[in-house]
């Protein structure tokens, strides 16, 4: 099997098994990111260097944001849905978890605004989709 700095880059030698180490997950994911963000630079979206320094300056701001942001941008939009599991597991009222959601949500609003809009609509939108007999109610009277 060949390697670089010790990561497997072939396939392994006859009865060799490879275990997928931390470093070599953490090299797949980098490898993936940087794919994406040239993908990103080749298609004149937006620069992927200037994403890189939104995504750190939301980090440094707020990284409790920073994980709800990547949560939410891969799919998981749990963090702004269930406001009562998550008062509930710490022991806080719904209302606690929604203003502090709102206030970590202010502060990336400063630097990546349009991010903030997005999240935004993803909540009203699965909100929509969670409980239809709520929505249907109120147009009821």
């Amino acid at each position: 099997m060949l390697t670089i700095y010790q990561q497997p880059i072939t396939q392994p030698d006859r009865g060799e098994r490879t275990e997928r180490t931390a470093e070599a997950e953490l090299a797949a994911i980098a490898a993936e990111i940087a794919a994406r963000l040239d993908e990103m630079e080749s298609i004149k979206l937006m620069s992927g260097g200037a994403l890189v320094s939104k995504f750190a300056a939301c980090r440094s701001i707020s990284p409790v944001a920073f994980r709800m942001t990547l949560q939410l941008l891969s799919g998981n939009v749990l963090p702004l849905l269930s406001y009562a599991d998550r008062a509930a597991a710490r022991g806080v009222s719904k209302q606690t978890v929604y203003l502090e959601t709102k206030n970590e949500l202010e502060r990336v609003r400063h630097i990546f605004p349009q991010l903030v809009l997005a999240l935004e609509v993803m909540r009203r939108n699965a909100l929509a989709h969670e409980d239809p007999t709520s929505n249907a109610d109120s147009l009821r009277d």
